[in-house]
């Protein structure tokens, strides 16, 4: 495997809106809260376009061969939370994280996760942010293996 980790280009919107319905339908055997439909994953791309637009970051793919086989939401936060000191507000959210199952333990969200990174501290920020569903272990064992602490825990309650 040869992948290279670049800016998602307009070519490559079908494969992450494809990539973002093969996330949601994994978490969806973790949290029967995930939407399985197509116009929903396409929003979630745009509201990504629109968070990057509004407050900086990158969508980037991980691309092998010509195929696009992961990609990564990052946007920058710089005035939130208001209750953390205002010099350690500035940071980058991952907000997703994908890899197409077949590539999956192949060190392709360990290479964008590092790209994200590297981002982050080329544009000064102080932390860099990523959440996990509690159920998805192997998400969670690469967060910390790659440097991230348990910093919040949230909590939810279905009425």
């Amino acid at each position: 495997m040869d992948v290279r980790i670049r800016p998602m280009a307009e070519r490559d919107r079908e494969a992450v809106i494809d990539l973002l319905g093969e996330l949601n339908a994994f978490e969806f055997t973790l949290s029967d809260d995930r939407t399985l439909d197509p116009a929903d994953w396409r929003a979630l791309l745009h509201k990504h376009e629109a968070d990057l637009a509004a407050n900086g970051g990158h969508l980037l793919v991980a691309e092998d061969a010509g195929a696009v086989i992961g990609y990564c939401a990052l946007i920058f936060e710089y005035d939130e939370p208001l209750y953390v000191r205002a010099e350690h507000r500035p940071h980058g959210r991952v907000t997703d994280l994908v890899v197409r199952k077949a590539a999956r333990g192949s060190g392709v969200g360990r290479a964008l996760l590092r790209r994200a990174e590297q981002l982050c501290r080329e544009a000064g920020l102080a932390a860099m942010a990523i959440g996990a569903l509690a159920e998805n272990r192997t998400a969670i064992g690469l967060y910390r293996s790659e440097g991230f602490q348990v910093q919040a825990i949230e909590l939810l309650k279905r009425l």
